[in-house]
């Protein structure tokens, strides 16, 4: 199955959950994770680990039993029931301008939710395209460990001077040649890199007067 890997923007984005059981507890985290405008979950009863959510405000509870013929105006639409025929009868039923999560259908969804790790500003994301769902998470508890613990502080460092390099008015390729500098594994590590960073600035400034 081929997918185009992307990274969406959802915070003026609003998503209809459709139930309330194991696996839109597993999602619905990362819905709130990634800021989106509002996350109504439609279900006639809710488990105490959404509860939470409802008591912060983080997720509207829309209590109902959702049936075939109901639509939603939502942006996303996540079917999380273990009913297959509903699911397929609220696909039908979509808009042309909804996305759709099938928690029951891969071949179905618009949309997939791979394993990710999180490091600071950094998102590693990995899928099988449902081939094997456990292989991915072993593979990622891998990539977890191999990546160290350095990344975050590194990424913080690297957006600072991105932002100190594009205001230093030099020119274009100068700003490349330092951006390429930096992120070298021998910079990262030097212990005065914020110091050599504007040394660096400086430098190009000097060059081109």
């Amino acid at each position: 199955m081929t997918s185009l890997p992307i990274m969406l923007n959802v915070k003026d984005k609003t998503v209809a959950v459709i139930g309330a059981g194991s696996v839109a507890i597993r999602h619905i985290p990362k819905l709130i994770h990634a800021g989106m405008k509002e996350i109504n979950v439609y279900a006639p009863y809710l488990q105490e680990d959404l509860i939470k959510h409802i008591e912060n405000g983080s997720i509207s509870w829309i209590n109902k039993t959702v049936t075939e013929e109901d639509q939603f105006t939502e942006d996303l639409i996540l079917l999380a029931t273990n009913n297959s025929s509903l699911h397929l009868a609220i696909l039908k039923n979509k808009l042309s301008r909804q996305l759709i999560y099938m928690a029951d259908s891969v071949e179905k969804s618009d949309i997939h939710f791979p394993m990710t790790v999180e490091k600071g500003l950094m998102v590693l994301a990995l899928s099988t395209s449902g081939a094997s769902p456990t292989y991915s998470k072993r593979l990622m508890k891998e990539l977890d460990q191999f990546l160290g613990d350095s990344i975050e502080d590194d990424l913080d460092f690297l957006e600072k001077a991105r932002k100190q390099i594009k205001t230093s008015g030099i020119n274009q390729s100068s700003r490349r040649q330092i951006l390429v500098q930096i992120a070298s594994r021998e910079f990262l590590d030097l212990p005065d890199r914020e110091k050599q960073v504007q040394q660096l600035i400086t430098m190009h400034q000097e060059k081109s007067t």
